[in-house]
């Protein structure tokens, strides 16, 4: 059984991360084969993630994280993409 308290610890220090700009922090986040995309144009791995978060942060006045698939360990979480 996984703690809920972990489950919800990880999305919170995700979210402090974003505000403070900690790219390095982020990054720790995403996984190596990872995929995130931007304006229709898929970014993969770290340096994928890398390109989301300087495009972000130099043209984005604010941004919502809408995941479809998030993973702790062992556990899948699947959101519904609107």
């Amino acid at each position: 059984m996984h703690d809920p308290e972990m489950l919800k610890k990880k999305p919170m220090d995700l979210d402090i991360a974003l505000e403070a700009k900690d790219f390095d922090l982020i990054k720790s986040f995403f996984d190596s084969d990872c995929e995130n995309e931007l304006i229709g144009v898929k970014l993969a791995g770290i340096q994928g993630v890398e390109k989301w978060l300087n495009y972000i942060f130099k043209y984005g006045e604010s941004f919502k994280l809408d995941p479809v698939v998030i993973m702790l360990k062992t556990i899948s979480f699947l959101k519904k993409s609107s």
